[in-house]
């Protein structure tokens, strides 16, 4: 939900209100090492570049994420100053490890979500603690229960349904279109086959508009939200619209007779095994309302960039092309074919490396101690995906496209703990990344089975910060191949 340079800044201020390793790597192992023995909150070193009162607020605001990945190698946890503000920033892959998984019993979401919680309500976006741990394991309870090649069929039908509207030579939005490809398979998925067009066309609408406006929303005193014209009145609008529309259809369902085979079915069904209890229509409400936010942008963002990086390298392209071509041999993707898509797959691993959530905001809930630092209750942290996937030491040449180390020693299961954590870690790891990942590689193998995506002459694509970095607009041209 960083959308922007003035996001990150805003964010972190608010806030704050595989194996081998070199010379250098165990150098700065020693480093942190005295570093921790320190102990206290003075000990960790400010990031370069501070301004007396303004803090590292040009850097910031400049070029964020060069920023951030610039930060990796100066010791593995630094102080970034936003003011007088403080966030304390993991780099490192063990740090990150302990603080979203040893230690996550001691660290909550932070004061950008309590923001977001009146809004978007306490699903597993926004809810913290026991709240949290019991919505988790009634949605992950649900989740299993999908079967994974009814998913596929899903995805399948609505990639294939994409493509079919295209003409060669047109003009496609692909930031735009992947978007729309994957809030379509959510909603089938979720509602099956039940949702009159005019719910489904509000439900589309408002998603958009919260997505894109949550971090405004989260980052803004909240003093400005009694003013007669609010900045977020159409955020909140949307966000009341799908609040309703969601309410009237959990409602209907309530009422209907007859079994239906999808996920809001599945969740309202689904009981605590240690109480015995079902969620409330409430909580049904605020779990989906999660599902739409989670659950489409970070996957629509990685498939655009996806697109863009074969685009920019003509010989992946046309190797995963041919791979596609001799899975699928023409045919619709099914759910057996994804196994085989070993080389697609790797391709989207070094997309979601290349373009990762620049940070994951944490609060410690209480005193903990992590990388040896003594951190007392109420402090604000941040991990950065972005700068850990850039690690030279854990992946060689880290800026550059290239799928084929995930085949190596540097593929995910060699990697340490922390190394690679696109979905984040521990029990706030993204749900549904299993069913994301059977999207994305569908949505890339289906259109790559039958066309060629060009990029547009006339735009440069921007890489813009959000909760997965996303293009300011990709506009391609289609080519049939």
């Amino acid at each position: 939900m960083l959308s922007s340079p003035r996001g990150i800044l805003t964010a972190l201020d608010h806030s704050a209100r595989t194996g081998r390793r070199s010379d250098a790597e165990a150098k700065e192992r020693r480093t942190m090492a005295a570093l921790s023995s320190l102990g206290s909150l003075g000990s960790v070193p400010a990031a370069p570049g501070r301004i007396p009162l303004a803090g590292h607020v040009l850097q910031l605001w400049r070029r964020p994420l060069a920023f951030l990945a610039s930060l990796r190698p100066k010791g593995g946890m630094v102080r970034v100053d936003v003011g007088t503000s403080s966030v304390y920033l993991v780099t490192d892959p063990d740090l990150a490890h302990e603080a979203l998984v040893t230690k996550a019993a001691s660290l909550g979401r932070g004061r950008v979500y309590e923001r977001l919680r009146p809004v978007l309500g306490s699903g597993l976006v926004t809810s913290e603690g026991d709240v949290h741990q019991r919505q988790r394991r009634l949605v992950l309870s649900a989740l299993h229960r999908v079967p994974a090649a009814e998913h596929t069929a899903i995805s399948v039908h609505h990639a294939e349904e994409l493509i079919a509207a295209w003409r060669p030579g047109e003009m496609v939005r692909v930031d735009e279109a992947m978007f729309d490809l994957v809030l379509g398979i959510l909603l089938e998925a979720v509602f099956s086959s039940g949702l009159d067009r005019s719910a489904a066309a509000e439900i589309r609408y408002s998603t958009r508009v919260v997505s894109k406006g949550a971090l405004a929303r989260a980052i803004t005193p909240q003093m400005l939200d009694r003013l007669p014209r609010s900045p977020h009145q159409s955020y909140d609008a949307a966000a009341a619209r799908l609040r309703f529309v969601l309410d009237a259809l959990i409602k209907e369902r309530r009422g209907a007779e007859g079994d239906f085979d999808d996920l809001l079915s599945l969740v309202m069904s689904v009981r605590d095994p240690e109480t015995g209890t079902a969620m409330s229509d409430g909580r049904i409400r605020d779990e989906l309302m999660a599902m739409l936010m989670s659950g489409t942008e970070a996957a629509s963002a990685t498939l655009a960039w996806t697109f863009h990086e074969l685009a920019r390298h003509p010989k992946a392209a046309d190797r995963l092309r041919e791979e596609v071509d001799t899975v699928l041999g023409g045919r619709p993707c099914t759910h057996d074919d994804l196994a085989r898509l070993e080389y697609t797959q790797r391709v989207l691993n070094e997309v979601i490396r290349l373009h990762s959530a620049p940070l994951l905001l944490r609060r410690t809930t209480a005193p903990v101690k992590i990388g040896g630092v003594h951190f007392p209750e109420g402090i604000e942290l941040a991990i950065s995906p972005y700068a850990v996937h850039r690690n030279p030491w854990l992946f060689r040449f880290p800026d550059r496209f290239t799928p084929d180390r995930w085949r190596t020693a540097e593929g995910s299961r060699l990697l340490p703990h922390g190394a690679f954590i696109p979905f984040g870690d521990g029990d706030r790891r993204c749900v549904g990344d299993a069913f994301a990942w059977t999207e994305m590689t569908v949505a890339v193998a289906t259109v790559c089975s039958r066309w060629r995506m060009r990029p547009a002459y006339w735009h440069t694509v921007r890489e813009v910060p959000a909760a997965t970095p996303r293009p300011d607009a990709m506009p391609m041209i289609a080519e049939r191949r």
